[in-house]
């Protein structure tokens, strides 16, 4: 989409409104307790509820074990038989009922620039798959910004700017993926990585806005699935991101409309 050089100038002109120059910014435990050991009904005390204190040992009183009667038989080591606790009874496995692999939706949630802006860090609502095979430039970092006033008719504009073009540097770039570090986590590579001069440009342009003029701006992650999406571990796979940002081929890109739309999420990367 070609840029629209001539709303930007109007606004520019009659509006004096913002700048438009890129800125750069056990109760049954009871009951054994209670029964003598003569009578320890480990086959009654279903195993399966896992009543394991059945064959407590505790339960076979020794002060009423009179030591005149030697009554040892009562004790009877063989009934505390550990292969009558059916611990399948218990049905443990009712725990995967709990995964959330493969169920729901598989979408970023966080995002953070690391190792001197150099690696981004992205956090998801899941588990990620092995990325080995994705190709890094399935993401780019936008410095967006993005304004609307109105002035006898509505104006309206957002943008997407290489971080690193007010500072007269190169383009960013991912050049390298891998899980990590944590399970729900994938890190990029960056080269160069973010200027960080673009913190004040952001805060500058928010801060400076004029009366009546709605402004945002922030950096922010974009994703467009190439030829091996990133998925879950469950195999879901994540959606787009303002993909139209990684697909153009230029240094910034125009959309005649407030606040990125398309941009879904929007999950700003915090500024270090």
């Amino acid at each position: 989409m070609q840029p629209r050089f001539a709303l930007t100038w109007f606004g520019l002109t009659t509006l004096g409104a913002m700048s438009l120059g890129c800125p750069a910014d056990d109760g049954a435990t009871d009951e054994v307790g209670g029964s003598e050991t003569g009578s320890t009904e480990t086959s009654s005390t279903d195993s399966g509820s896992t009543e394991t204190s059945s064959t407590d040992t505790g339960s076979t009183d020794t002060g009423s074990t009179d030591t005149g009667s030697t009554d040892t038989d009562s004790t009877d080591t063989g009934s505390t038989d550990t292969g009558s606790t059916d611990t399948t009874g218990t049905d443990t496995t009712d725990t995967t009922d709990t995964e959330t692999t493969g169920v729901g939706d598989f979408a970023l949630i966080a995002a953070e620039l690391t190792n001197a802006n150099a690696t981004l860090v992205l956090t998801f609502s899941d588990a990620v798959a092995p990325v080995d095979a994705v190709d890094p430039a399935d993401f780019k970092i936008s410095y967006a910004w993005t304004y609307s006033v109105m002035y006898k008719q509505l104006y309206e504009v957002s943008y997407y700017i290489d971080p690193n073009n007010d500072f007269g540097g190169t383009p960013v770039a991912m050049t390298a993926i891998a899980n990590g570090p944590n399970p729900d986590q994938i890190s990029l590579d960056l080269m160069p990585g973010v200027d960080p001069g673009i913190c004040t440009t952001i805060q500058n342009y928010i801060e400076g806005a004029n009366l009546g003029v709605t402004v945002d701006a922030g950096l922010f992650p974009h994703y467009s699935p190439g030829a091996t999406p990133v998925t879950s571990e469950g195999g879901i796979d994540l959606l787009p991101i303002g993909p139209e940002w990684v697909e153009v081929d230029s240094y910034y890109l125009q959309f005649d409309v407030f606040h990125w739309p398309n941009l879904d999420p929007q999950i700003p990367i915090p500024c270090n």
